[in-house]
Formats: C-alpha cells, sequence, structure tokens
C-alpha cells in the first residue's frame, strides 16, 4: 500500500516544481522526474493488474502473427516495434506510461493559470493510475481524451480529431469525445443552462434506451458482432454504488460553479463532461454493464475539476475544504484499490521479486 502512496505524493511534488520553481533546470528535471517516477513502477510490476497475463501473452502473440483485429492499430504497432527491436514487456509498458504521463502532465499544465498541477496529479494518482495497470489501452486513450479539449476549448477541430484518432489507436471508445466538440458551445457557455439540462435530459434517455437501439445494429453488421459480448443482462447495483462515490464531486461543483466560471470559463465545459460520464455510466442499469466503460473518455476531466476545487478553496482560504477533499480522495482510493483490491494491484509486485 505505502508504494503507491509514496509514488503518487512524490508525483505530485514534481508535478508542482516544475511549474513553481524560478529555476529552469529545476523545472526541467521535475518534469522528468514527474513522468518517469510512477512510469517505472508501472513498468517493473509482475502480474499487477487483473489482464496483466493476457497483455503478456498478447505481446508474444503479437510478434508472430503480426496485426489482428483484436486490437487497435497505434497499441499493436508499438508492441510490434518493441519486439522486433528486441524489447520485452516491461520496456512495452515504460513506453505506454511515458506516453499517459507525457499527455496527463501536458493537459494538467495547460491549466495551470487556474488550477494547482500538483493536486491534479495527485487526483490522477489516487483516482485512476492504479485503474490503468489493468485497463492499460483505455487509459491512454484517457489521457489523450484529455489533453484533446484543449483544441475543443480553442475551436480547432482538425487537431482535435487528431487526437481522437490518435486515442482510438490505443481504444475504440475514445470516438465518444466527438459528439462533446459538436455540442461543445451548449455545454460551455454560463447563459444555456436550458441547452445543457435538453442535452443531459437526451442523453439520459438515449443510454437507458441503448439495448433497443445498438443491439440490431451491432447485430446486422457482421463486422462488430463481438461487441454483442458488452450488452449483457447485469445488475445495476455497481452503477449505483459508482455514483454514491462521486456525489461529493457533484454536489460541490454545482455549488462552486458560479464562483470558478469568474477566473475560468472553461470550467462549465468540463464540469458539463463530467456530469455526462456519469450519464453513460448509467448503460449499467439497461444490461451494459461493460458498455458504461466508455464513460471514463469523459470522467477523466475529475482530475481538472478537483484541482479547480482545491484552488478555489486555498483562494478563498477555506482550506479545511481542502482538508476534507483530499481526505476524500485518500478514503475513495483506499476503499477500491485496497480493501476491495478492485484491479487486482495490491499488494504491489515487482519483476525484482520486491
Amino acid at each position: 500500500m505505502g508504494i503507491y502512496l509514496a509514488v503518487a505524493i512524490v508525483t505530485a511534488i514534481f508535478s508542482e516544481l516544475s511549474v513553481k520553481s524560478r529555476n529552469k533546470t529545476i523545472r526541467r528535471l521535475s518534469i522528468l522526474a514527474a513522468i518517469i517516477v510512477p512510469s517505472f513502477l508501472y513498468a517493473v510490476r509482475y502480474g499487477i493488474g487483473t489482464d496483466y497475463f493476457s497483455y503478456a501473452s498478447a505481446f508474444n502473440r503479437l510478434q508472430l502473427i503480426g496485426f489482428e483485429g483484436r486490437f487497435e492499430w497505434a497499441y499493436v504497432l508499438l508492441n510490434i516495434i518493441v519486439g522486433r527491436l528486441g524489447g520485452s514487456l516491461e520496456l512495452l509498458f515504460l513506453i505506454i506510461a511515458i506516453i499517459m504521463f507525457l499527455f496527463l502532465y501536458l493537459s494538467l499544465k495547460e491549466y495551470s493559470n487556474s488550477i494547482s498541477v500538483g493536486i491534479g496529479m495527485l487526483a490522477y494518482m489516487l483516482l485512476f493510475y492504479q485503474m490503468s495497470f489493468n485497463m492499460v489501452r483505455h487509459s491512454v486513450a484517457m489521457v489523450v481524451c484529455l489533453y484533446s479539449i484543449k483544441y475543443i476549448h480553442e475551436k480547432r477541430p482538425l487537431k482535435f480529431l487528431m487526437l481522437v484518432l490518435l486515442a482510438t489507436g490505443f481504444h475504440n471508445s475514445a470516438i465518444i469525445l466527438i459528439p462533446a466538440y459538436i455540442v461543445s458551445k451548449q455545454l460551455s457557455e454560463g447563459k444555456r443552462k436550458i441547452s445543457r439540462l435538453l442535452i443531459f435530459t437526451i442523453s439520459t434517455i438515449g443510454v437507458l434506451s441503448i439495448d433497443s437501439l445498438i443491439t440490431p445494429i451491432l447485430k446486422s453488421i457482421h463486422q462488430l458482432n463481438y461487441y454483442l459480448f458488452y450488452i449483457q443482462n447485469e445488475t445495476g447495483e455497481f452503477t449505483f454504488n459508482y455514483l454514491i462515490r462521486h456525489a461529493p464531486f457533484v454536489l460541490v461543483g454545482i455549488f462552486l460553479i458560479k464562483y470558478i466560471k469568474r477566473d475560468d470559463t472553461r470550467y462549465i465545459f468540463l464540469f458539463s463532461l463530467y456530469i455526462m460520464s456519469l450519464i453513460l455510466k448509467l448503460s449499467g442499469l439497461v444490461g451494459a454493464q461493460y458498455i458504461n466503460r466508455i464513460s471514463l473518455n469523459y470522467e477523466i476531466v475529475l482530475v481538472l475539476i478537483v484541482a479547480y476545487f482545491i484552488k478555489y478553496f486555498n483562494k478563498s482560504r477555506h482550506v479545511f475544504a481542502s482538508f476534507a477533499i483530499i481526505c476524500y480522495l485518500l478514503i475513495y482510493w483506499y476503499y477500491i484499490y485496497i480493501y476491495t483490491i478492485s484491479h487486482g494491484t495490491y499488494p504491489y509486485k515487482s519483476i525484482f521479486g520486491l
């Protein structure tokens, strides 16, 4: 347990130093450390992550057969290049982690005038880092999606689409971000409350009807038959628990929206994406328990939102509120990854036998 917490804190400290230090050398070294420290832990693990051995098996198989339809093009290409150059599974994981943390860091730095980069990194480490040990491909797609939001703000569709294409190269679910660009105006302008409510309502109806809408399409297109696996008749208990765990973030986010938007209007759009992630999660109620994973491509904005919370509370001298949020993140992390051993990351084991 201690190693995860220690790496989270160290990574957060270096991330903050990278933007706060006045010394250029320290800033550069801090960026390097913020990326390498968590990436090294990610790379040298052994048997950590529920699908660890599936990824190991795929790495060996892809060296023999080359491209296959099960995995996305960028992930397969990376596997093949590493293997052909004589690299190991650990090198593959290291490269993937570096890509992941590079995009994550760039995403946080983009908002550095409005948030604490260190707090944003800490939020990622506590909420998503250990998840990434299991959901390797999806986790890379999530942070690329997070960075692509920069181009939604800037209204640069070509660069946005190029990044989404790169994200789909690791996980096809990243395509879900494209509608966010289409309705970005409605989701980002403070005066369009009715428009946002209408979008949330239509999205909720669509998600709850996902089985009747999507199943016929998957059945009619042979190439998409594989995805019928993800339409399952499962209970929605996990969905409700998930929403309950997110209630504090939602309540605080709604309360602060009128204050934070005065300093940074981008917050409205980010919080709207977070609400959309919770709506997408409702797919678990209608027997699409696995489809609700696409919500993570929106939910990743939570690392920015938490950082907005802390920055506002510190600025307004509500230090106790900041402390409460950090405590909640720690409780969330402990319950999900340590107590329930979600994603199979605890206890940590490395290739060095430690």
